[in-house]
């Protein structure tokens, strides 16, 4: 690795000490914004990005019925981290039962009741 001082003169730290520093400021970053509050919109957006990149298949009213379900028995935010948990989970009741992931009425109650389940 480059000497501190080539690229960080006026720091006493080493270039992996930098680079590592930098990484967990960015995992920090993210992990404050998956746990922040957005809005319908926001949420929905999200949404279209996980899913779009999962190449999970939806219903025209799936975003809307995932922040119903993430808004029931009291909870009134709607986080970043939803959609994607929710696709996770998904996957996994797809590889379960030995068929390809969907998302449906009935699949995002049953994540959702996984999800949220209180033990």
């Amino acid at each position: 690795a480059p000497s501190s001082r080539a690229f960080y003169p006026y720091l006493d730290i080493t270039h992996d000490r930098a680079v590592a520093t930098l990484e967990a400021l960015g995992k920090l970053i993210d992990k404050t914004a998956q746990s922040a509050s957005w809005d319908a919109a926001a949420f929905d957006q999200i949404f279209t990005r996980v899913t779009a990149s999962k190449r999970m298949p939806t219903e025209p009213d799936s975003a809307a019925y995932l922040r119903s379900l993430c808004q029931r028995d009291g909870r009134t935010e709607l986080r970043a981290c939803y959609p994607n948990d929710i696709c996770n989970i998904l996957t996994s009741i797809g590889r379960y039962e030995n068929r390809p992931p969907r998302m449906n009425r009935a699949d995002l109650e049953r994540a959702t009741a996984l999800y949220f389940a209180k033990g």
